[in-house]
């Protein structure tokens, strides 16, 4: 569903620096280990000197304490004035992250939203509940 959201709203620069961060992150364990650390890369100065900003979405925690669903945002994409979020889950019985949904900014955060509650089913089905 992620690839049909990326799709959907980003265009083609957006898809492609989507791919090569994805990449970079398959390439390195340290920012592969920043994707579990809240806040990481939210610092004032970070958007110049990290490749992502990394949150944990406490709204949906505090629904359901265990769907533990996090976001990240590519700083070079954002400094461009092109904000989008990347929902993402880490699950047991996945070695890898799974990216969940892929929202613009303005839309990612409405807990009510289809796409919101989409995210939430999806994490349910792979097993997160």
């Amino acid at each position: 569903m992620a690839k049909e959201d990326l799709n959907e709203i980003a265009g083609e620069m957006v898809r492609e620096r989507f791919w090569a961060v994805i990449e970079q992150l398959r390439n390195d364990a340290l920012l592969q280990e920043s994707l579990r650390k809240n806040f990481f890369g939210e610092g004032d100065t970070d958007r110049y000197t990290h490749v992502i900003g990394v949150r944990s979405i406490t709204g949906l925690r505090k629904r359901v304490p265990e769907r533990d669903v996090w976001r990240f945002k590519i700083w070079s994409l954002d400094n461009g004035g092109l904000k989008f979020r990347f929902f993402y889950a880490f699950f047991e019985t996945e070695p890898q992250i799974i990216i969940l949904g892929v929202a613009d900014r303005d839309d990612a955060y409405e807990l009510d939203s289809p796409l919101i509650q989409r995210i939430c089913s999806d994490y349910d089905r792979f097993g997160g509940r």
